[in-house]
């Protein structure tokens, strides 16, 4: 299978991600972090478009979850129908590897007209929001030419540093878990070619595809649906499991395949359920997770360790591109009416 651009930006995640976590920065976030804590910065909005926002899900878990007021929402939205959620005591966290997204622009405007405080994770610091962030992490990627892949690992595990520094909690913990997935993803990707030609045997070239996951799965779920639709060509649709039970579910049927992230412990056993009603529906259902389950069709994900959840759990979704497009003899990744930065809305 002749490596493209695309191919060798996927097989080079596992081996950025140990560069880059290491050189990740938190400490200097701390005067943020204490302004939140004194109440001097009442919320947190998080946005972005895209695989960056996608990604910001995994921040917004775990500011909630430490007891912080934070919203995420796509710039889009947060520009032309609720700027008014930006007040002189919020913080807003753009996420954007380029730094230079057509609706982030005039949002920068926004955020200094009405006072707010602003930081960035980008992949460029010398970008219009980079320059104009009180914080910029960068995320310490190579250049991609194409589809985005190891820039989103990257901005998944920065900003899930960043998250628990803004919550005071310490990183290093976090920062070995994301090293030993990144380990762990290297091991995977070992035999990258046959994972491929085995998911065009399972997956073939379904009429309806689903991804569905839940919490920290949502990121992966999310980018990976986009994904098939920016280097594949297909259109997939990546929901929240709960939300393909409330109407999705009368899909069940032989001609709908659907890709069931396995995810957190915590929902592991509700997923599992859907994943079993639907084959009982004889739909194609796919199990994916590092291990198989009893009577499920498995598709495997690297092994994984706390945060680097998501982080695992797009690398199928990304040789999943390549295996739908090989069906349709498509190049993977090659744009053919964007580009690598949207920079028109």
């Amino acid at each position: 299978m002749k490596k493209t651009a695309y191919i060798n930006d996927i097989l080079s995640q596992p081996e950025v991600l140990k560069k880059s976590i290491p050189q990740y920065d938190v400490n200097s976030l701390k005067g943020i972090q204490q302004d939140l804590a004194s109440g001097k910065i009442k919320q947190v909005i998080i946005t972005g478009m895209g695989g960056s926002l996608y990604a910001g899900y995994a921040a917004w878990l775990i500011l909630v979850q430490h007891g912080l007021s934070a919203t995420l929402i796509d710039a889009a939205e947060l520009l032309h129908y609720t700027p008014q959620l930006i007040t002189r005591d919020s913080l807003v966290w753009m996420i954007s590897q380029s730094g230079r997204s057509a609706e982030l622009l005039p949002l920068l405007d926004v955020v200094k007209e009405r006072g707010a405080r602003l930081i960035s994770t980008t992949n460029t610091a010398q970008s219009p929001v980079g320059l104009a962030s009180e914080h910029v992490s960068l995320i310490l990627s190579p250049e991609e030419l194409t589809v985005s892949t190891v820039t989103f690992t990257t901005t998944l595990a920065n900003i899930q540093l960043s998250a628990l520094a803004l919550c005071a909690e310490s990183v290093s913990a976090a920062r070995d878990d994301l090293l030993w997935t990144a380990d762990a993803i290297g091991l995977y990707l070992q035999n990258w070619e046959e994972r491929v030609v085995e998911l065009e045997k399972q997956i073939g070239l379904p009429g309806k595809l689903f991804v569905v996951g839940r919490g920290p799965s949502l990121p992966a779920t999310l980018c990976g649906a986009l994904i098939q639709s920016e280097a594949a060509k297909m259109g997939v649709i990546g929901l929240n499991a709960a939300e393909f039970r409330h109407g999705p579910l009368e899909l069940g049927a032989p001609d709908l395949t659907i890709l069931i992230m396995a995810g957190a412990q915590k929902t592991f056993e509700l997923n599992r359920r859907l994943c079993e009603d639907l084959l009982a529906y004889q739909s194609r259902a796919f199990w994916m997770a590092p291990q198989a389950a009893e009577n499920m069709p498995h598709i495997a994900v690297p092994a994984w360790r706390s945060y680097g959840l998501p982080v695992a759990e797009i690398i199928p979704m990304q040789l999943l591109t390549i295996a739908l497009a090989n069906q349709k003899n498509l190049e993977a990744g090659k744009f053919f009416h964007s580009g690598k930065i949207t920079l028109s809305e």
